[in-house]
């Protein structure tokens, strides 16, 4: 008796062993699972677009977690190092992309790493349709997932991850986690502004002149002083002419800035001309700075595909498809006219400079908000934030006659542009004078 229960007892505590050795063992699995799983950051948000999507962090994965504005896009990026594993998780919100149908894509991506489509297909998330293809590399890298929703008004969203070394599986997880983690809301301030700026190309510039050229004066004044002391001034002249019994748009404008000490620091000069809806423009520009001189041109053609060529940059030539809300900067005047005129409270539009940058920017109209610089003259008030990383904003007040009476900009300093004439400007800056009487299209407005 005594040994059978010796027996059952050693029975016994090597099951109750085998049961810890079982469980010790699946705790370090789900240790290691916990440690080598795909964790996702919380929704990153593009601001007033109405898109956000998650991205891989943590485990292995590092990212930044907010939208870069570059080269006429917005990028959001995350990096897997981890052992010998390593990916790049890739996500792209182009302003003026090139329409491509996504299946060229996907083969234009095949063709750059000498690959080929293994496997495609849809994935839904959010009621959006994201098309995917993985490509494989026949060379070292085991390749990419790439994926491609359309939205609405011409804009897109791309999503690359690319397994550089290591599992293959990764890349592809990682791909299907962000897909799925797409949201849009479509809050139709991007549709608002493509109609406004459709109404303006419908009108004509030349509905806005009438029988006068538009010239707009303005000092550059630096609020941190009492009194605020000038450091420099812009002015923009938009005229209009006809060519071959057709109306058509000449613009010139000329922007001097100095430092808080008085010293030059840029000089741009820039000559416009397009058709009356400016469906097809040259726009050249050239700026001065302390260390460099470069010279911009800027061509958009009938078929909304612009091309813009810098002397400093390479590759020179960069090509942009524009979409419908993309209005040059030239014409801001214009653009709060339509909006006021429409009765529009928010729109979004695409900014374009005259060195070819494309601003995505949120235009509001501000009422009963206490304001300093406010006058009795200024019948409204709109708020602009430029949209590129670069924390600019702006307020523009204008008279009963929709004439911009003066800007409030800011960013880590607020400048007053301040409404003025030409002789003001010439007395403020005699130094001056030769460039103001050498452009063409300025000394005939004189």
């Amino acid at each position: 008796m005594t040994e059978t229960y010796k027996i059952k007892r050693l029975v016994g505590d090597k099951m109750v062993l085998l049961g810890l050795f079982i469980a010790s063992l699946l705790i370090a699995y789900l240790i290691i699972a916990s440690k080598s799983a795909l964790v996702l950051s919380e929704p990153i948000k593009l601001a007033h677009t109405g898109l956000s999507l998650s991205m891989p962090n943590g485990n292995g994965w590092e990212s930044e977690r907010q939208w870069e504005y570059h080269d006429n896009a917005f990028t959001l990026s995350s990096v897997f190092v981890s052992g010998s594993s390593r990916a790049l998780a890739h996500c792209s919100y182009p302003l003026a992309a090139d329409k491509l149908p996504t299946e060229k894509w996907f083969d234009e991506k095949a063709d750059e790493i000498a690959g080929a489509i293994v496997e495609k297909g849809r994935i839904q998330a959010d009621g959006l349709s994201i098309d995917w293809a993985h490509i494989g590399d026949s060379r070292v890298r085991p390749g990419i997932s790439l994926g491609a929703v359309r939205l609405p008004n011409g804009r897109q969203l791309e999503i690359e991850v690319h397994q550089i070394a290591g599992d293959g599986g990764l890349a592809e997880q990682a791909f299907e986690r962000i897909a799925k983690s797409v949201k849009f809301k479509d809050n139709r301030l991007l549709e608002a502004g493509s109609r406004i700026v459709g109404q303006i190309k419908t009108r004509g510039i030349d509905s806005f002149l009438g029988s006068r050229d538009q010239q707009d004066y303005f000092i550059i004044r630096d609020l941190r002083r009492s009194p605020a002391r000038p450091l420099g001034f812009m002015i923009d002249v938009l005229a209009g002419s006809e060519t071959n019994g057709k109306p058509d748009v000449q613009a010139a404008s000329l922007f001097y800035m100095q430092d808080i000490r008085g010293r030059h620091v840029q000089e741009q000069v820039t000559f416009f001309q397009s058709d009356n809806s400016f469906d097809n423009f040259v726009w050249k520009g050239h700026i001065h700075t302390v260390n460099e001189v470069s010279s911009t041109e800027v061509i958009l053609d009938e078929a909304g595909v612009m091309t813009v060529t810098k002397s400093n940059v390479l590759p020179k030539d960069r090509i942009y498809q524009l979409g419908s809300a993309a209005i040059p900067d030239i014409f801001i005047r214009q653009l709060f006219s339509q909006m006021l005129d429409s009765g529009s409270k928010e729109i979004m539009v695409d900014i374009i400079a005259s060195d070819g940058k494309i601003t995505p920017t949120f235009v509001s109209r501000l009422q009963d908000e206490a304001d300093a610089v406010k006058g009795p003259e200024d019948a409204y008030v709109l708020g602009l934030e430029f949209l590129n990383g670069r924390g600019f904003s702006e307020r523009v007040y204008l008279d009963d006659q929709k004439q911009i009476s003066k800007r409030l900009v800011r960013q880590n300093v607020t400048y007053l542009l301040e409404g003025a004439t030409l002789e003001e400007i010439k007395k403020q800056f005699p130094e001056q004078e030769k460039s103001i009487l050498g452009n063409k299209i300025l000394k005939q407005n004189q």
